[in-house]
């Protein structure tokens, strides 16, 4: 909260790094398939297009196993660690896809102002079979993917 407050006493604006993903906690399968350690890093469900983790080459299937060279351990953190970068920040991505890892560089984009309700939708993603709800956070700029009460 003090962050906020020193912002828009500062600038009048919170400016938040906005990276332009879906994604959710990997499983303990998936974190096998890509040789992560089980309990890290996250799934991509889906890019937003133009966003800049589309632009920077992110694709839905690739895990997310490294945040500026940091383990992603909580999906939570790796969200707010992103919305509270300015845009225009760097950040280093590890991401696992398939059995290759690569560093992807995306510089964050500033989050959209049409971002101001919590919208919800749910779908399957091939990787699991399983239903998948996903919540758009508008405070952080991310929708993440959670499992679904059937």
């Amino acid at each position: 909260m003090k962050d906020v407050v020193g912002k828009l006493q500062t600038s009048g604006v919170i400016d938040r790094g906005w990276l332009g993903v879906q994604v959710r906690r990997t499983t303990d399968e998936q974190a096998a398939a890509v040789s992560i350690e089980k309990g890290t890093g996250l799934f991509v469900v889906s890019t937003v297009d133009g966003a800049p983790a589309a632009g920077a080459g992110l694709m839905p299937g690739d895990v997310i196993a490294m945040l500026n060279g940091k383990v992603v351990r909580d999906m939570t953190a790796f969200v707010w660690e992103i919305a509270n970068l300015p845009s225009n920040s760097q950040v280093t991505l590890d991401v696992a896809r398939k059995n290759e890892r690569k560093d992807i560089k995306v510089t964050l984009g500033h989050m959209p102002d049409t971002a101001t309700s919590s919208t919800s939708s749910q779908g399957t993603t091939p990787a699991d079979k399983g239903p998948t709800c996903l919540r758009y956070v508008p405070s952080v700029g991310m929708t993440v993917a959670v499992a679904c009460d059937e």
